[in-house]
This record gives C-alpha cells, sequence and structure tokens, in this order.
C-alpha cells in the first residue's frame, strides 16, 4: 500500500481520486504478474462513474510498468470526479494516462484519459481522398 500512496503522490493524487487498490491474486492470475511484484489495480469506469470490467495494473519493478487485460482493446478512462467536475465546463481535456486525467479532475479541470501509449497496438487506416 506504501508504494501505492508514494506513485499517485508524485501526480498529486490520492488512490481516492482513481479508486485504486493494491493487486489481487485474480488481478495477478489474469495479467501473469508474478506474486513478488508489487502494483496496483486502476478500476475504469463510464461518464456516469458505473464501473467496467476493464482495468488496467500499475506495476513497479518489472519488464512492463503497465498491464491489462489482453484481447479486450482499450477503454476510455473517466476519473470517478469527471461528471462533477465537468459540470458547466465548456471543453474537456485529454490526458494520455489515468493519473494525469485524476490529477487533473482534483483541480477543477474536466479530464478524460486514453491508455498509455504502449497499451494501443498498431493498425493502418485508409482515409478517404477528401477527409
Amino acid at each position: 500500500m506504501n508504494a501505492l500512496i508514494r506513485d499517485l503522490s508524485l501526480s498529486g493524487i490520492h488512490p481516492t481520486d482513481l479508486h485504486a487498490m493494491p493487486l489481487g491474486v485474480a488481478e495477478r492470475s489474469a495479467l501473469d504478474i508474478p506474486h513478488q511484484i508489487p502494483g496496483y489495480i486502476i478500476p475504469y469506469q463510464d461518464i456516469n462513474g458505473l464501473p467496467t470490467p476493464f482495468y488496467r495494473a500499475r506495476l513497479f519493478d518489472f519488464s512492463s510498468k503497465y498491464r491489462q487485460p489482453k484481447g479486450v482493446g482499450n477503454q476510455l478512462y473517466f476519473p470517478p470526479a469527471f461528471k462533477a467536475t465537468l459540470n458547466g465546463h465548456p471543453y474537456v481535456l485529454i490526458t494520455e494516462g489515468e493519473k494525469k486525467a485524476a490529477s487533473a479532475n482534483r483541480i477543477s479541470i474536466p479530464a478524460v484519459a486514453l491508455g498509455g501509449v504502449y497499451s494501443w497496438r498498431n493498425k493502418s487506416v485508409i482515409l478517404p481522398e477528401n477527409a
């Protein structure tokens, strides 16, 4: 728990700003993370703050900093405070990474996040000529 709090404090946030929680046995098994690797889970919710099945794990002292379930694609991250922060704002900030979005919402800037750049797959997209 100390590593979780220490890591989030570097971004000026607290576990409640993300609903972050320590890695559990189920997540370790699903993500193939050895028991001795410290880390935490960032659960995702929809725009209304309702939980979704998607989550990402932040890992320490491991080959990858983040892991997410395989084959489920990526999700837009809405911090728990998003809907309340959005109230009346004419814009929404889009960040790379959940901690940045939670940090912005903490200071009353409505923000959502795209998962880290390494969680995206490369795909070629051909746009119509008039796009």
